[in-house]
């Protein structure tokens, strides 16, 4: 069972952490904001404070490809979520810097499909149709990516809490919803061996019952690079 996010009677806040880096070819920042600014009109009921975060981490012996990204983000939910005077958010979404489209009512469409759970939407790239990009972060429960061409996800689709369809996974990334009580319960992000720093944040999540899942009909659109002078990452 996931854990109780939110009474129903008051309302849910929420933390929108956008991580960037401010040393990349393009300055991602500024439509970053501009999307996610039209967040807290799109969901009634939320209380969505957009916060953004330089992810700029130096590099330390040791480090494999995914630590420092691991770093940033626990920093960041040091910052915001579980210091002493944080806020007391019910949800933390992540969005990447580089997404180019989203739909600006997700967080009540994934809340609702997955009460208390981590969501993410399907993650295409832009100008490529049909095409999925995190593939290493979307990992299937028997632990294999994603696939680039469909079908993108293995598993079959079964009914949400509001009747939509949601496909269970080990792990997400790029843009979520999850549970800030995660966090508080020490959940962090680490490198994974062969996946994300995302696999290991919800390896922890899954052990304390939480439910991942992927709302295969809310679609996000990561930014087609080479049109933005930088490389595939």
């Amino acid at each position: 069972m996931n854990e109780t996010v939110t009474p129903t009677s008051r309302t849910i806040r929420c933390a929108a952490i956008i991580l960037y880096q401010p040393l990349r070819k393009h300055d991602w920042l500024p439509m970053a904001l501009d999307l996610a600014f039209r967040l807290p009109a799109a969901n009634p009921g939320w209380d969505i404070q957009v916060l953004t975060v330089d992810g700029t981490q130096e590099p330390l012996p040791g480090d494999r490809k995914f630590s420092r990204h691991a770093r940033a983000r626990n920093a960041a939910i040091e910052t915001f979520v579980t210091a002493p005077n944080a806020e007391p958010y019910d949800y933390v979404l992540w969005l990447d810097s580089d997404l180019v489209q989203y739909d600006a009512d997700f967080p009540s469409r994934a809340h609702a499909a997955n009460p208390g759970g981590i969501t993410a939407p399907t993650i295409l790239v832009d100008k490529m149709p049909g095409r999925f990009y995190d593939t290493a972060g979307f990992v299937d429960l028997s632990g294999q990516w994603s696939r680039h061409e469909t079908p993108w996800l293995n598993g079959r689709p079964q009914p949400g809490a509001d009747g939509s369809p949601i496909v269970e996974l080990a792990s997400v990334g790029c843009m979520y919803l999850a549970p800030a009580s995660v966090y508080r319960g020490g959940a962090r992000y680490a490198h994974g061996e062969g996946f994300t720093e995302h696999l290991p944040f919800c390896t922890a999540a899954r052990s304390r019952g939480v439910r991942v899942c992927c709302l295969p009909r809310s679609t996000a659109h990561h930014a087609y690079l080479p049109d933005y002078g930088e490389r595939w990452h």
